[in-house]
């Protein structure tokens, strides 16, 4: 481990120790069955392998489970490009059974820091109109929505909001009570880099 962070969620840091850590083409496998489970146009495999492997802007940032005996070994992943001053969010995934528990706000932080530390300056990404939840969560880091994608999604056909965030601010990791007051933070992120 490199850096330990700690970051908003619904879990003790006891009891939810996600793993935050590179994707290679040894998760090939893994992030097409999660992929399956989360989405009804899902990427193929070749899609993986050309971002794990082909492509130098591309970064796949993942969590993996961290219980033993599990069927699930990624429960949630990110694919994001890092190409000069902009970061473009392509994929946001998180398994049905481990959602509403923090891991895409984790994962967008994650990648939100890479591009600033790599010198980005802002951030696009385009989501299905009708996803309310997913707006809400990119709303949550203050993106805004600027234009749509007639009929961009297929089964079933949906326009896509397309969303930018102007300014890669500091994130703030602990969360404030109405008085301002720190309440601390619930889960315990550790990063894996290299």
């Amino acid at each position: 481990m490199s850096e330990m962070e700690k970051t908003s969620g619904s879990h003790s840091a006891d009891s939810n120790p996600w793993t935050i850590q590179d994707a290679t083409v040894e998760h090939l496998d893994a992030l097409v069955v999660l992929e399956e489970a989360c989405f009804s146009v899902p990427w193929s495999r070749q899609s993986f392998e050309a971002e794990l492997a082909g492509n130098q802007f591309s970064r796949v940032c993942m969590i993996v489970n961290p219980g033993q005996g599990c069927k699930i070994e990624v429960i949630s992943y990110i694919c994001a490009w890092i190409v000069f001053e902009e970061i473009r969010f392509l994929n946001v995934a998180v398994h049905p059974a481990f959602r509403r528990q923090g891991l895409a706000r984790q994962l967008i932080c994650h990648v939100l820091r890479l591009g600033a530390d790599a010198g980005c300056c802002r951030g696009l990404l385009e989501v299905r109109k009708a996803n309310t939840s997913a707006r809400n969560l990119y709303e949550y880091f203050n993106f805004t929505a600027y234009g749509t994608r007639k009929s961009y999604y297929t089964n079933p056909t949906e326009d896509a909001i397309l969303m930018r965030l102007e300014s890669l601010i500091p994130l703030q990791t602990e969360r404030r009570d109405e008085r301002n007051q720190s309440v601390g933070s619930q889960t315990t992120i550790h990063i894996i880099s290299g």
